[in-house]
C-alpha cells in the first residue's frame, strides 16, 4: 500500500467521480421533488429516472408492463456536474474537467444538507465512491501495445493470439479490503481511442463500505473522506511510471 497518494496530476484521466449514500429505507418520492425544486438555481436541468418492469402470464399469454419514476436526474447549467436522488440512494457526480476531491467532497456534503433540512432522519445503510478514468494509450508503430508497460492489472492472452493486434477487453473483479470495512469493484476495459493513433483504457473503481454507518453526521463524512486513499492506492498499484507520465 501506499504510504501517500501521487496525485493531484497536472492533467487527472478522471472522466467521472461520484460520492454516493445509500438509504436504509427508500426516500417518499414527495420529497424527492422538493430536494429538485430547491435545487433549481444550481441544476435548473431536471430528467425523470424511470424504472419498467414486466408482468407475463403463462395462462393468458398476455404481459402487463408497470412504468413508475423512482427518482430524478438533476444537471448543471455547463451539464458536467449532476445529482442523481433515487429512492434508494443520493448520488453527487462531477464529470470532466475534474478539480480535485475536495471540491467534490465538499460540494457532496453541502447538497446533503439541502437533502437533511428535507427529511430530517434518514439512516445511511452504506457510503461510497467511484471514480471512472480513461488513460489514452499510444499505438506504436507496428500497431501494438505493451500493456505490462502501463499497467499492473490486465488479461493474459495464449501465445497464438500474442501476434494479434488487441482491440478491446474486459477485466471485472470485486475485491474484500483485507480490514473487513470496505468493498472495491475493479474494472478495466479498452475500447476505441477518440484520439488518432491511440487505444483507451478505463480504469473504474468503486470502493464502498461494509457493515455500519456512523449516525453523527461528522463522523458520517469522515468515513466518506476516507474513501478516497482506498480509491488511490488502488488506482495507483494499477498503473506504472510510464502511464503517470501521460498525464503529469
Amino acid at each position: 500500500m501506499l504510504n501517500d497518494p501521487i496525485p493531484p496530476y497536472n492533467k487527472p484521466p478522471i472522466i467521472e467521480a461520484v460520492i454516493a449514500l445509500h438509504f436504509v429505507a427508500p426516500l417518499e418520492q414527495k420529497d424527492i421533488d422538493t430536494f429538485a425544486r430547491k435545487s433549481k438555481k444550481s441544476f435548473p436541468f431536471s430528467e425523470d429516472i424511470i424504472e419498467m418492469s414486466t408482468i407475463f402470464n403463462p395462462q393468458t399469454k398476455q404481459q402487463a408492463s408497470n412504468v413508475r419514476k423512482i427518482g430524478n436526474k438533476l444537471n448543471s447549467a455547463d451539464r458536467t456536474r449532476l445529482i442523481m436522488i433515487q429512492s434508494t440512494q443520493f448520488g453527487v457526480i462531477q464529470q470532466a474537467p475534474y478539480t480535485d476531491w475536495d471540491a467534490l467532497y465538499k460540494d457532496a456534503r453541502s447538497h446533503w444538507e439541502v437533502l437533511k433540512k428535507i427529511v430530517v432522519h434518514k439512516p445511511v445503510s452504506r457510503v461510497s465512491t467511484r471514480y471512472i478514468n480513461r488513460i489514452d494509450i499510444p499505438i506504436g508503430q507496428d500497431g501494438y501495445i505493451d500493456l505490462q508497460k502501463y499497467f499492473n492489472v490486465g488479461l493474459s492472452l495464449p501465445a497464438y493470439a500474442q501476434g494479434m493486434a488487441l482491440q478491446n477487453f474486459f477485466v471485472t473483479s470485486a475485491l474484500r479490503h483485507p480490514n473487513g470495512q470496505y468493498m472495491n469493484v475493479l474494472q478495466v476495459a479498452a475500447a476505441p481511442s477518440p484520439l488518432i493513433d491511440h487505444l483507451s483504457v478505463t480504469i473504474d473503481i468503486d470502493v464502498a463500505t461494509i457493515g455500519e454507518v456512523p449516525v453523527d453526521e461528522d463522523k458520517l463524512w469522515g468515513l466518506i473522506h476516507g474513501l478516497r486513499k482506498y480509491k488511490n492506492d488502488l488506482f495507483e498499484s494499477c498503473i506504472t511510471p510510464d502511464t503517470r507520465s501521460l498525464f503529469q
